[in-house]
């Protein structure tokens, strides 16, 4: 059976619902032309055209500022950060603004920001950063964080329908779907996430892990060898 990777299934989820929704749009850094640093929006300009896959400039301020004001008018925009890490840069429009906005005016801001991070690529200190706990206590953000392809797609396609207040989607940078372990048999059709997959993870007989994104595959096969 066909299979979708980790990113594969980001790819189909965002594209799904640019197809079920017009006011579903993508911005951010190399988005457009160059389909995304990951290859998440590949082929996307030519089905969606320039102004519904816009490249930005180098600025993450500017990305989530104009994702908000875009969803101020009714828009649903997907802010893409290359990587994780430089959410930083824009935490006031997002943590200042976005997040609170619904409080100061009763007007929802449905963005969603998408995080690559978790690569495992040795990306230096500028690329390798897992900055979602620190948005889990915002009031106003909600925060995903999916380990499997079955919950990337999911929760993405899920987010992007139903969000009201801004979503920080949190996944594992590209090279990680290329080892093992991170594939999925084909999500086809129209997805939506309705819970976990129906093979949870084991319960430890003796310790139990709690754990998210990436390190859910290593813990998950350290009770497979052990």
């Amino acid at each position: 059976m066909p299979e979708l990777t980790y990113i594969q299934a980001i790819s189909d989820g965002l594209r799904q619902e640019m197809r079920r929704d017009q006011r579903v749009f993508v911005l951010g850094q190399d988005v457009g032309v160059y389909g995304g640093a990951f290859k998440v929006t590949l082929g996307f300009q030519e089905e969606f055209g320039p102004w519904r896959v816009l490249d930005t400039p180098l600025s993450e301020t500017a990305i989530v500022g104009g994702a908000t004001g875009a969803a101020l008018m009714g828009l649903r925009p997907v802010a893409e950060m290359q990587f994780a890490d430089f959410i930083s840069c824009a935490w006031d429009h997002l943590v200042t603004v976005a997040a609170k906005q619904f409080f100061r005016g009763r007007t929802p801001v449905p963005i969603v920001v998408r995080l690559p991070s978790g690569g495992g690529f040795s990306g230096g200190p500028f690329h390798s950063q897992n900055p979602e706990s620190s948005f889990a206590h915002i009031p106003g953000l909600k925060i995903v964080c999916p380990a499997t392809p079955h919950d990337a797609k999911g929760l993405l396609a899920t987010s992007i329908e139903v969000a009201s207040s801004p979503l920080a989607s949190c996944g594992v940078a590209g090279q990680t779907i290329l080892r093992p372990g991170m594939c999925a048999n084909e999500l086809s059709g129209f997805w939506e996430w309705n819970g976990p997959p129906e093979k949870p993870p084991p319960e430890g007989r003796r310790t139990t892990i709690g754990t998210g994104v990436r390190p859910r595959k290593n813990c998950f096969a350290a009770t497979v060898t052990r």
